[in-house]
């Protein structure tokens, strides 16, 4: 049976679990985790064509992005480089409630402002006008919660988004919980990734469970697709 049970519990690093030191290294197995087993690229691939297409035709202003719930800002970091690379002016406007998290990623975009902005906000409630953003996105944040707050978190996205949002996180499935229990040692060196890797998967939700909400939202036309290996991308059409 392949099917996972869903359990719903806390996370260390969103409980502040540790030191310092010990959340910058499950941020860095994060990183790696996005780098290797293709969360970047996910995203890339959903917001890199419509940067391309939108910078067509906005050339007196950055395209801007906000990205709820950046971690250490190795998203918004792939977005600034992958716009550089095509001669886009972009802004990163990243958004998150933790404090301990915004000074890590501080460190790791020091050399990159002001492409990239972090603020310390609700994502509930972002700080900015009726579509005061070109797009939304997040990266592994929609599973930290339960179907009510996932469509209030998108219409939220919707709100501010001028041009659309997209939503990139994990399918709740045993063969990605197998993997990550087997390959602990070379992405989750942290014992803070070790715990809360396998938390994410079971707090995640199937295809079908995300197109539900997504439908109960009432956001507009949405698409739901699940790139290799496990992922969702939720994202407006």
């Amino acid at each position: 049976m392949l099917q996972l049970t869903q359990e719903d519990a806390e996370e260390l690093l969103d409980l502040n679990a540790g030191s310092v030191a010990d959340a910058r290294e499950s941020l860095a197995d994060l990183r790696r985790i996005n780098r290797i087993l293709g969360g970047t690229k996910v995203l890339l691939d959903a917001l890199g064509p419509r940067l391309i297409r939108l910078a067509e035709t906005v050339t007196d202003r950055p395209i801007t992005v906000v990205d709820i719930g950046p971690g250490s800002a190795d998203i918004p970091l792939a977005i600034v480089r992958f716009a550089r690379r095509r001669g886009i002016h972009v802004r990163i406007v990243g958004v998150d409630l933790n404090r301990r998290h915004l000074r890590i990623a501080q460190n790791e975009t020091i050399t990159f402002t002001p492409e990239i902005a972090l603020v310390c906000a609700d994502g509930f409630q972002l700080p900015l006008a009726d579509g005061g953003a070109d797009f939304v996105i997040s990266s592994l944040f929609l599973h930290h919660f339960r179907p009510p707050e996932i469509a209030r978190l998108l219409r939220e996205a919707r709100r501010v988004a001028r041009h659309g949002w997209i939503m990139n996180d994990l399918w709740r499935h045993r063969l990605p919980l197998v993997f990550i229990q087997a390959t602990a040692p070379i992405f989750a060196r942290s014992y803070i990734t070790k715990f809360d890797s396998v938390a994410s998967l079971r707090r995640a939700y199937t295809p079908s469970e995300m197109r539900a909400i997504a439908i109960a939202a009432h956001v507009g036309p949405f698409k739901l697709t699940t790139p290799f290996p496990f992922r969702l991308c939720l994202e407006s059409v």
